[in-house]
């Protein structure tokens, strides 16, 4: 209701990072579907940030680092079944492209993408592959992913 109002609203916690294994996930979320600009102030870890900026419950994950730079190395990563959500970070010069593998291996998954974390043009985009690809009108920058299974 105060956003609707046109106030601004931070939530801080004094016990870690708040939407990192918190109820702020919740509160991200439910502002984000609204339609509301979110930010979040971010700590030292590009992971911890991206992952309190998901708006999701994530009890368990697996980070992968970056992508593997070849194309066919890509391919048999998503090839496989992948049992837990997984984190993953991406050259600016290979997002597209991993966005198409995905969209022909994996069109039913649902992916969260971040790009320039903590910069004024910080964007998060979520959706099955094809809606993301759409969505994303310039792919410059750094980018970080979680696959959802």
């Amino acid at each position: 209701n105060r956003l609707k109002a046109g106030e601004r609203v931070a939530y801080i916690s004094d016990a870690g990072m708040p939407g990192l294994n918190d109820p702020g996930e919740l509160l991200l979320a439910a502002a984000r579907e609204a339609g509301f600009k979110t930010q979040i102030i971010g700590g030292v870890s590009a992971l911890t940030y991206f992952i309190a900026g998901l708006g999701r419950d994530l009890p368990s994950f697996r980070f992968i680092g970056f992508l593997p730079p070849r194309r066919k190395d890509r391919e048999a990563l998503f090839q496989n079944e992948i049992a837990e959500p997984t984190i993953f970070m991406e050259s600016t010069h290979r997002i597209e492209s991993t966005l198409e593998i995905l969209k022909t291996l994996k069109p039913q998954s649902e992916i969260i993408l971040a790009k320039e974390l903590s910069k004024i043009s910080e964007n998060f985009y979520s959706g099955y592959p094809e809606a993301v690809l759409k969505k994303i009108s310039s792919f410059k920058g750094e980018w970080m992913g979680c696959f959802l299974c």
